[in-house]
């Protein structure tokens, strides 16, 4: 499947809220978006992070949307939103994988690509979706233990450098 010039779900303008019809927009800042819904700064004095409770997105998912800085990005336009599915937290991490993965295949269509990435001497389920300038990742991590990552990804600066490595 190649990468798609379509914005499923409004998520070229951010993460819309469907039960409570509110956008959480890209172009927000922190403190902008601290006052949609029901955001929390999280942790309660990090400048650069906000949090919200679980909200139906995407075509009726539940998730929970955290937002915070992209420091680690070489992108200097990035954004981030990391979205968790609190439907799958009764299993280990890579148990819980392949059923979140079609949770999301349901709202997005079939991944771009999914791969094994390899981290030291062990390999991680890696899913990718490309939207333009707006990509979504699904990927088993490991920090001390398992756990599963699902990233809401936008940068303009990227979708030229998506472009070129996924078209070629």
């Amino acid at each position: 499947m190649s990468p798609k010039e379509v914005y499923p779900y409004r998520i070229d303008e951010g993460v819309f809220l469907e039960d409570v019809k509110i956008l959480l927009p890209w172009s927000a800042t922190v403190d902008e978006l601290a006052t949609l819904a029901d955001a929390r700064r999280l942790p309660e004095n990090d400048p650069h992070a906000v949090a919200w409770g679980a909200h139906k997105c995407f075509g009726g998912l539940t998730i929970i949307p955290t937002r915070g800085c992209d420091s680690a990005s070489r992108f200097s336009d990035a954004q981030t939103f990391l979205l968790r599915l609190p439907d799958f937290e009764h299993g280990t991490a890579r148990e819980m994988w392949e059923p979140e993965l079609t949770y999301l295949s349901c709202a997005f269509g079939a991944p771009y690509k999914i791969e094994e990435v390899c981290e030291g001497f062990e390999s991680f389920p890696h899913a990718t979706w490309y939207f333009g300038a707006v990509r979504l990742t699904h990927i088993v991590q490991r920090r001390f233990v398992e756990f599963n990552t699902t990233m809401l990804y936008r940068s303009e600066t990227a979708a030229g450098y998506w472009r070129y490595e996924n078209w070629r």
